[in-house]
């Protein structure tokens, strides 16, 4: 069976200009063992064992930026495969917050910013696989639509190469809650 190995956040706000959208970002470490020291991404990180993905999602954006993101502001969520493991999958979120929270930068990372929505998507300084997937949703946004109808299914085949049902089961997967099978996921 698939797993969700990690989660990652994208959280919009709007800009200190009325015109223009922000997103909160960190600067990775400049340590050589890293991949990409020094570029730009959203927060994220390894879901925990007992956590779900948005709950990874939201517990790594407080982390790392100490921004307290409600579960109802997260409006998108794509899955993609892993590099690193076979059958296993990342969840990338996006999240809309109406006002523009203070950021205080935690343990990991060597700065928090917001930056102009623009920027991020076509910026040198950002790690590709994060703008390409905010891409992605704004995408989306422009009218692209689900196969059929279903808003499991994934109209974009080459970020997961997963068909309709491949799809519809990892993202109940991540979605799902640990807490009962009668329980409800999350829509």
């Amino acid at each position: 069976m698939a797993e969700i190995l990690g989660a990652s956040m994208a959280v919009l706000a709007p800009g200190l200009d009325p015109d223009c959208i922000d997103v909160i970002t960190i600067q990775r470490d400049d340590y050589p063992h890293i991949p990409y020291p020094g570029r730009w991404e959203v927060p994220g990180g390894t879901v925990d064992p007992g956590e779900n993905a948005p709950e990874c999602g939201i517990r790594e954006i407080y982390e790392e930026v100490g921004v307290v993101v409600p579960p109802e502001a997260i409006v998108w969520m794509g899955l993609y495969r892993s590099k690193v493991k076979k059958n296993a999958f990342n969840a990338y979120f996006v999240a809309q917050l109406h006002h523009q929270p203070e950021l205080r930068l935690g343990d990991e990372g060597r700065a928090a910013k917001y930056m102009r929505l623009g920027d991020f998507l076509s910026s040198g300084e950002v790690i590709l696989d994060h703008s390409d997937r905010l891409w992605d949703y704004m995408i989306r946004l422009q009218g692209a639509t689900y196969p059929n109808g279903d808003i499991h299914s994934d109209p974009f085949r080459l970020p997961t190469g997963l068909s309709t049902d491949e799809y519809r089961e990892i993202r109940w997967l991540a979605l799902q809650k640990k807490l009962g099978a009668d329980e409800q996921i999350l829509a």
